[in-house]
């Protein structure tokens, strides 16, 4: 996947056990993580979106998620949040259904120094529609961080990815690269909107340190939830780990900031 390699050096974990290690090429500074508080729920009406055929499924306004945050770094800035019924039970089967009939193409490479290994069906839609509707969406529920430093939030990157994971596949362990899109704005953020449920395996795992057996985190997929986490100089080593029984499917953007 374009902006995503498997990192030669260490994560960060919790503020207890370790800094960052000044050898890793993109971490200038410590990112220490920390529980976040819980935040408030924000509720919206949903109307699934019409299309016309062959076109991908838009999401709209909303529906009631609870968002929670997961870590923050040393300066209080979130780095990883999650929220249930982002999209709706009619999203969710409106984007498989399209990316079945549409069909997927294999995106399968081992593991080597520069790239984590991978076995997924992918389907790409450049869409700034679609963006803008998930970039709304987020912003309602408050689960787009205010800041990057200096940078603010500008949207989602237009480039919407439909992922498939059968039984046996999976995403090593590698980070999420921040990437510059045309209009000048950088990726900050990872957004993963899953669409299913009832498979086995599949959980989005971080860990943290790229070689290290302790989980930071594991976020088990259920239909319409997102997981919004940092990337870039700010990623933890995570991945998503096999499917073991059924087949599951989730949208991937990313959040974009500028000055």
């Amino acid at each position: 996947m374009t902006g995503t390699r498997a990192p030669a050096a260490r994560q960060p974990r919790s503020r207890r056990e370790h800094r960052c290690q000044p050898a890793r090429p993109y971490c200038r500074v410590c990112c220490s993580i920390r529980t976040a508080p819980q935040r408030q729920t924000l509720s919206r009406s949903l109307i699934p979106a019409s299309r016309s055929p062959g076109a991908p499924p838009l999401v709209t306004p909303f529906l009631e998620p609870t968002v929670t945050p997961l870590f923050e770094d040393e300066d209080g800035a979130a780095t990883m949040a999650t929220a249930a019924s982002i999209l709706s039970p009619a999203e969710c089967a409106a984007w498989i259904d399209w990316g079945e009939a549409t069909g997927f193409q294999l995106e399968k490479h081992a593991q080597t120094a520069y790239i984590a290994h991978r076995d997924n069906g992918r389907l790409a839609v450049q869409s700034d529609v679609v963006a803008k509707a998930i970039f709304d969406r987020l912003m309602q529920a408050g689960l787009v961080p205010s800041t990057v430093g200096r940078l603010r939030p500008s949207g989602c990157n237009a480039n919407i990815r439909l992922y498939k994971y059968g039984q046996g596949q999976r995403f090593g362990r590698h980070v999420d690269q921040s990437n510059r899109l045309s209009d000048g704005s950088s990726t900050e953020f990872t957004v993963l909107l899953y669409l299913n449920e009832g498979f086995r395996g599949g959980e989005t795992v971080f860990y943290t340190s790229h070689f290290a057996a302790t989980e930071a985190y594991r976020f088990t997929p259920s239909a319409g939830a997102v997981l919004v986490h940092a990337h870039g100089e700010r990623c933890l080593t995570h991945e998503g780990s096999e499917v073991t029984q059924g087949v599951k499917y989730l949208l991937r953007t990313d959040l974009a900031y500028s000055r």
